[in-house]
């Protein structure tokens, strides 16, 4: 990554004036911290990861521009958690501080305005992790269920968060206003639903969760009030679909689901006209930049698509309302976009296995009234 491991490996000073030369877009900073300047709207420019040995694999964001972002680790032992926030929407990240266990593995990331949460699992069972101001130390969230698991997190609204977790006999969610001090009980997961891979909240209210089934069919559960009711979204026969990657709903009634069609990793768009409750229209990405769709986040009326370009890249894509299509260019993005968050129209934050883009994406123009 245009020697980015070797940035990261250089000393102090040294490190920056790397930055500098091979990251246009870099400012100087603290020690220790790498500093973007916001890309131009209709780009984004991308940074090394912050972590040698992990492979980053989720990033949230608030709409305050507070971000989480969290890795995977290459040792199966490591010594240190695999967590980086950033408090001004990806311009600069830093380790996260606080009660996180060495050897845990986050799976999935969230943040509200005012709250961003981590769940995951280590060696003594499933975990979630808060961090309840700017830069305060993260502290563990109150047990959900003894011998449950969790699966995926999201938050929304100001301190707003809910994890789907799962015991020996259904998947549930519960939900918190507290930064996870106390849970609320939600409902039940549709019956068979056995792993939800992902969740994504337009609101306090209205969210989808994506996963599989008992029998691994893919599957995409909609809440219209908060998690206390689930139905299953109905997906189209054709093109055959063999999972779910991600899905996400705009402002209005518009919902994007991001899906599987091989296994040899071959995905395509479906859109929602209603809410999330049916897919239906296919949104050929063949002739967008991105032609291996990975992931979604949207906010207001724009919904922003990253993934895999043809040459293996990065690249990502705007759909914005009333169906126009705008590609984003991307800098220093050498490898598939993999997670992406949105917490204001105009600021996105991406991640790949080794780096994180902060992307700029176009305000959509008001239709002007004629006159008549």
């Amino acid at each position: 990554m245009l020697g980015g491991r070797s940035i990261r490996r250089a000393a102090g000073p040294v490190a920056l004036v790397t930055c500098v030369v091979l990251l246009a877009g870099c400012t100087s900073s603290a020690p220790g911290a790498m500093a973007l300047t916001a890309p131009k709207t209709g780009s984004g420019i991308g940074q090394p990861s912050p972590f040698l040995g992990a492979n980053l694999s989720s990033v949230a964001c608030g709409a305050t521009l507070r971000c989480v972002a969290s890795a995977v680790s290459f040792d199966p032992n490591p010594t240190s958690a695999t967590l980086t926030t950033s408090t001004n929407g990806g311009l600069v990240w830093r380790h996260a501080t606080g009660d996180l266990p060495s050897g845990a593995e986050f799976l999935s990331t969230g943040c509200a305005a005012s709250v961003c949460m981590v769940a995951g699992r280590s060696l003594y069972g499933a975990l979630a992790y808060a961090s309840a101001k700017p830069a305060a130390p993260w502290k563990p969230t109150a047990v959900i269920e003894k011998g449950s698991v969790t699966q995926a997190v999201t938050c929304a609204g100001l301190r707003w968060c809910m994890v789907i977790a799962a015991d020996s006999s259904h998947v549930f969610a519960v939900s918190s206003l507290s930064a996870g001090a106390a849970w609320t009980a939600e409902g039940s997961l549709p019956a068979g639903t056995a792993t939800i891979q992902d969740i994504s909240c337009s609101s306090t209210l209205h969210c989808l969760a994506t996963g599989t089934t008992s029998t691994g069919a893919p599957e995409v559960a909609m809440t219209p009030d908060g998690g206390e009711t689930w139905t299953t979204s109905t997906l189209p026969s054709t093109p055959g679909i063999v999972g779910v990657l991600g899905a996400a709903c705009r402002s209005g009634t518009t919902c994007i689901a991001i899906v599987t069609t091989s296994l040899s990793g071959a995905s395509t768009i479906l859109e929602s006209s209603d809410d999330g409750a049916t897919f239906g229209a296919l949104l050929d990405p063949s002739t967008a930049p991105v032609s291996q769709p990975l992931a979604v986040s949207c906010v207001a009326t724009t919904c922003v698509i990253v993934g895999r370009s043809t040459s293996g890249s990065g690249a990502a894509l705007e759909l914005a309302t009333p169906g126009t299509t705008r590609s984003l260019s991307l800098a220093y993005v050498p490898t598939a976009l993999l997670s992406v968050s949105c917490p204001t129209t105009t600021r996105c934050v991406a991640a790949s296995t080794a780096s994180l883009v902060v992307l700029s994406p176009s305000v959509p123009k008001a239709r002007q009234q004629q006159s008549r």
